[in-house]
């Protein structure tokens, strides 16, 4: 339990956005802690410009964002720097729509969110209201994959709920979730960004939306490759691979100084950021000119 604090506070303190206000964030942590087990109930916090989340105790991913600023830092700034106005953005499980305010109600965006648990979806569906972008966002109660069908769902995990392997169910608290191929969702429509974070399952998703990722203006994917796909028989090398020969290359992004560099390898501990390697110059001068945006008391 002490450990767990004090890796916390670490975390805290050595966050981009709180180096120069480390007692501050400090202080958002306690004050947090304090006032949401007093109030039991969820509360409407600041986020990034004018937007706020409805975040409740239980949503780790959710809560990050009140002490961090940006609870995924690099992939967060990287769509605030590239995103625009008249794009769409694709949030592959959504969770509480924390990406989908960012692009939505801070950028200005249209983003079409998909998260699979019902009770999650439910939570975004407040957050679409909440910063009132009911008309930017279309949400969808549904999981994606490489077929149409159902699977089945942990559904108590928060942010770490993920698909259950067949052999797996009746061992865990699940339930049923429809299945939906992301080409057949976009009907030839394409995002210019897409986020997949779907906790291993990310290789049907991609399957599933190949006609997508080949499209010209379809030009970046931030996806979380952290060895989840083990549970499923999948190799996030392989993967990794098959993002490489649809065009795409990794790289990392420094909100900071609007930096981005190419990797050779995909991200081992957190989100991988792709990008059509033919469209490097063009996006790499599209983020230095992007708009200012105001967290936690700085521009980014």
């Amino acid at each position: 339990m002490v450990r767990d604090i004090l890796n916390t506070w670490k975390l805290i303190v050595s966050a981009p956005l709180n180096r120069s206000r480390k007692l501050s964030a400090l202080n958002d942590w306690f004050r947090w802690q304090f006032s949401s087990r007093l109030l039991g109930w969820p509360v409407v916090v600041p986020y990034v410009n004018d937007s706020v989340l409805l975040v409740e105790p239980s949503m780790t991913g959710a809560t990050g964002n009140i002490y961090l600023g940006l609870a995924e830092f690099d992939d967060m700034g990287f769509l605030l720097h590239f995103l625009g106005r008249e794009d769409l953005f694709v949030d592959v499980g959504a969770n509480i729509g924390s990406f989908t305010v960012l692009a939505s109600k801070v950028v200005k965006a249209e983003s079409i969110a998909i998260e699979a648990l019902p009770f999650t979806y439910h939570k975004l569906e407040k957050n679409i209201r909440v910063n009132n972008i009911d008309d930017k966002v279309y949400a969808l109660n549904c999981a994606l994959g490489n077929e149409v069908g159902a699977i089945h769902f942990t559904s108590g995990l928060d942010t770490m709920n993920h698909v259950v392997a067949e052999e797996d169910v009746g061992q865990q608290d699940v339930c049923s979730v429809e299945v939906k191929k992301l080409d057949d969702i976009l009907g030839g429509r394409v995002p210019r960004l897409i986020k997949i974070d779907v906790e291993g399952y990310e290789t049907p998703v991609i399957e599933g939306a190949i006609q997508t990722l080949q499209h010209s203006d379809q030009v970046a994917v931030i996806m979380e490759l952290n060895g989840c796909g083990k549970r499923y028989g999948f190799d996030d090398e392989d993967l990794h691979r098959k993002m490489l020969s649809l065009g795409y290359c990794a790289v990392s992004y420094h909100p900071m100084d609007r930096k981005m560099l190419e990797m050779n390898q995909a991200n081992q501990e957190g989100n991988t950021i792709y990008i059509k390697k033919e469209n490097f110059l063009s996006i790499e001068l599209s983020v230095k000119n992007s708009d200012t945006f105001y967290v936690k008391g700085q521009n980014i």
